[in-house]
């Protein structure tokens, strides 16, 4: 229980396991950790004892994810077995939300993506990732919350027909790459 006025932020998590969904408490989870710079390792230690449920939601966390509905994206997409990466970085258009193989995911929302020079930096993002072999598709808020049986259909379907797999050199080597320099740039 908590001992002062206002809660600590890891005891007020403890607290929302009871009234949040397992998708919207590990987002809230991905978001603290990331404003913070912190692992999930760090957070449970802060937590102290918890029970095997929040230990499973605190593992299915992920620190890289930059907004709620990226990390919701994530949850769902791996629950159906999609091997999705997180924060990939892609030669030419820089940090990405999500891949999975040549597909990648965008979550954009109105904070970040309001401005003229937003929509123009993404549409040249776009822009570079086609011509570099990437498939883009670019999902806003409503269309992960409220519209995300469309939003899947449309994803088995550029799945389903293997558009998002590498098959050529050239494919396979801008896969390799993303993965190589994922691995070598700070978050």
């Amino acid at each position: 229980m908590a001992s002062e006025p206002v809660d600590s932020i890891p005891s007020a998590l403890l607290c929302a396991t009871g009234c949040l969904s397992r998708e919207e408490w590990i987002a809230v989870c991905d978001s603290y950790m990331n404003s913070r710079g912190i692992t999930v390792e760090d957070l449970r230690a802060v937590m102290g004892n918890v029970g095997p449920t929040v230990t499973e939601w605190l593992y299915s966390t992920d620190s890289r994810s930059q907004s709620g509905t990226e990390s919701i994206t994530r949850l769902r997409l791996r629950s159906l077995g999609f091997n999705v990466v997180v924060q990939p970085q892609i030669d030419g258009v820089g940090r990405a939300d999500l891949r999975i193989g040549l597909l990648i995911i965008e979550c954009d929302s109105m904070q970040y993506h309001a401005t003229k020079v937003d929509y123009e930096r993404d549409h040249k993002r776009d822009r570079k990732a086609l011509v570099n072999g990437w498939l883009t598709l670019r999902l806003t808020y409503d269309d992960i919350l409220f519209g995300w049986d469309e939003v899947l259909a449309d994803i088995r379907s550029i799945t389903g027909r293997d558009r998002h797999r590498a098959r050529t050199p050239g494919e396979l080597a801008l896969i390799e790459k993303s993965v190589r320099q994922s691995r070598f740039v700070e978050d």
